[in-house]
């Protein structure tokens, strides 16, 4: 391989995620009518995940309601992205609601005490993965995003 070749690669994704990328559906409609307190807590780079929330025109919803595993030094499963989350946010750990759709996520999520649910509703998302992600004991495995709704507000 050229000595080059990690750079270009890095360069398409980042263009083809300025062009291609786009939000889960549900999730603007979901960011625009929550009215607690949220934010994001990713193993993503912090440069990256501004790119992929601003490609999917969610990064004014969050605003600087965002946190990557570049602040702490450290990747989920590790909890400590998601226990500066809540600190900067200004909650206890227990009074969290970690989303999750990967089962490193979720692993972090217990390991913080914070109460969790898997997202399982991406295109990503294979019925393998579902169920991998069952294996958590999540308090609920979610396919739409429209779901956590009726999660945090029961009738």
């Amino acid at each position: 391989l050229p000595k080059n070749f990690m750079e270009t690669v890095g360069v398409e994704i980042q263009l083809a995620a300025s062009v291609s990328l786009s939000a889960t559906p549900g999730a603007i409609e979901l960011l625009q009518w929550l009215t607690i307190p949220f934010c994001v807590a990713s193993n993503t780079s912090r440069f990256e995940l501004i790119h992929r929330m601003r490609a999917a025109n969610l990064l004014g919803l969050v605003g600087s309601r965002f946190f990557s595993s570049d602040d702490i030094g450290v990747r989920k499963p590790d909890p400590s992205v998601l226990l500066l989350a809540a600190e900067v946010m200004g909650v206890s750990t227990g009074e969290c609601l970690v989303i999750e759709d990967s089962v490193i996520g979720l692993n972090a999520a217990r390991n913080a005490n914070m109460r969790y649910c898997a997202f399982g509703g991406a295109r990503h998302h294979s019925s393998q993965l579902r169920n991998d992600l069952r294996t958590f004991e999540p308090e609920a495995l979610l396919l739409n995003l429209e779901e956590l709704k009726g999660l945090l507000c029961p009738m």
